[in-house]
């Protein structure tokens, strides 16, 4: 019985979008000239996911700039909760499988203020239109018109493309990332003196993952970005 349990769940698993698709969002994002520095999978065979599911999964991927306050928090939320509710509610409508939805969190830090008015000065941009200037910065007051409806930024966002195995396309992904980031990166400061980081475990999604994703998050290379990151439980100091 236990092997024919272990059987039924590598199925259900099986499910999930395969490790070759998360090599290729590595691979597409380096190119755009990120490095990856920590990626932590956690799933429901590690913790319990928040609503009723036979399979569920959040791949958190961070990526940063050398020398530069930014931290690119991608994460991949998969379950086939749908398909469970129609099993447990006898529903009739077409199973869909398992469906995923990228979530992406722009952590950054902007030079400060009296620097940023400097080079608009030195630009030749001077009171009147510092206003203007600034909201045309992408990721300083405004989402970035090059992403659209696409992807939503924020501190929670997700953009529209699911279905089973329809993940967007990893090249497609990372060049809307990388478009408007390199049009701030000389503006960002080079590192963060504190940052929260409590999004970074999916607390919601997996209540009560927090311990688990910092014992397989890369924390002395966060550190070499972060100096204090706080607010989570798990994280050590």
């Amino acid at each position: 019985m236990q092997q024919v349990k272990l059987h039924q769940r590598h199925n259900r698993m099986n499910k999930l979008v395969g490790p070759k698709y998360f090599d290729e969002i590595e691979k597409a994002m380096r190119k755009q000239g990120f490095s990856l520095f920590a990626k932590v999978a956690i799933d429901n065979t590690d913790h319990r996911y928040h609503v009723t599911a036979s399979v569920a999964r959040s791949t958190g991927m961070f990526f940063c700039i050398p020398q530069r306050a930014l931290i690119i928090q991608m994460v991949y939320t998969e379950s086939d909760h749908d398909d469970k509710l129609d099993e447990m509610y006898d529903l009739s409508s077409e199973k869909n499988g398992v469906c995923g939805h990228w979530s992406i969190t722009f952590h950054r830090k902007f030079l400060p203020t009296k620097n940023i008015y400097a080079r608009l000065i030195q630009q030749g941009i001077y009171f009147d239109d510092w206003d203007d200037a600034l909201n045309a910065l992408p990721l300083y007051r405004r989402w970035p018109e090059e992403i659209g409806g696409l992807v939503y930024l924020g501190n929670s966002n997700y953009d529209d493309n699911h279905g089973t195995n329809g993940a967007i396309d990893a090249g497609k992904l990372a060049q809307l990332i990388g478009e408007p980031v390199w049009k701030i990166v000389d503006w960002l400061d080079y590192n963060f003196d504190e940052l929260q980081v409590t999004s970074f475990p999916p607390y919601y999604t997996f209540p009560g993952s927090e311990e688990t994703f910092w014992k397989r998050f890369d924390r002395k290379k966060l550190r070499g970005i972060v100096h204090r990151p706080w607010g989570s439980d798990g994280l050590k100091r």
